[in-house]
């Protein structure tokens, strides 16, 4: 992110650096990258990827000792989003590894893996969530409710404050 426009740069080498996330507007800066190392930094998750997709001439990529490597699928993941990926963590991307990762990732749109959404609430966990920040008797208990809410939990019982994971 905050890259000035380098139309001539085609190598990046930004290990060590403690980076979580990919700018969206890398695309707008480095529009020629073809190889990009990101070893030993800090992204975790694999929709964090996902700004790659827009670097057409982008064909190395390393990630190694960063979270995402240990998600499932993360190899497969990485060369269904990026199909002109030639390197992943310095390893060639053999076809058999494309039809596989083509196969695994089918129903995404854009080649992009189907994030799963996390389910809704229903209307009885909905009730339940509006009578125990009602029941609350200190903000305490409504910063918990909010915090567990914002993780994923559900209310156990209307006039309950506790909460259970989802």
């Amino acid at each position: 992110q905050n890259f000035p426009l380098l139309r001539r740069v085609k190598t990046i080498m930004l290990s060590n650096n403690l980076i979580f996330r990919i700018g969206e507007d890398l695309k707008d800066a480095l529009p020629a990258l073809h190889t990009l190392m990101l070893a030993n930094n800090s992204i975790l998750n694999l929709r964090d990827l996902n700004p790659l997709v827009h670097l057409p001439a982008l064909e190395r990529l390393v990630l190694t000792d960063n979270n995402v490597t240990k998600q499932p699928n993360y190899r497969l993941y990485v060369i269904n989003l990026l199909p002109k990926l030639m390197v992943l963590d310095f390893q060639r991307v053999k076809p058999k590894e494309r039809e596989e990762a083509a196969k695994l990732f089918a129903d995404g749109a854009n080649g992009e893996m189907a994030v799963e959404q996390p389910a809704k609430p229903s209307q009885e966990q909905i009730t339940a969530i509006k009578a125990a920040i009602q029941n609350a008797q200190t903000l305490e208990e409504v910063s918990k409710l909010e915090a567990k809410l914002k993780t994923g939990g559900v209310v156990e019982g209307a006039g309950d404050s506790e909460m259970a994971e989802a």
